[in-house]
């Protein structure tokens, strides 16, 4: 039989859920993360979209993704140049 080991936290939400003292908040994230991350969810999101518009058929996951993601940046580029300064 297994000796348990001691729980570590890699999170503070481990570190409360395991009754310790939370942990100090983490440093906020850089603005291009962010950035980022909801440019991904966006894509994720619009695949997903296509995903069910095709019957939840498997089998073009990666079709749907990169016609996802060319969608994504296309609107992301017109309202960029719609919202510039130079217009």
């Amino acid at each position: 039989m297994k000796t348990p080991t001691a729980f570590q936290s890699d999170t503070v939400c481990d570190t409360v859920i395991a009754g310790d003292a939370p942990m100090s908040a983490p440093a906020p994230a850089k603005e291009s993360k962010v950035a980022t991350s909801s440019l991904e969810e966006r894509v994720r999101r619009r695949a997903y979209e296509l995903y069910i518009l095709r019957g939840n058929q498997s089998g073009s996951e990666i079709d749907d993704w990169l016609q996802a993601e060319e969608e994504v940046r296309t609107v992301e580029e017109a309202m960029a140049a719609h919202w510039s300064p130079e217009r």
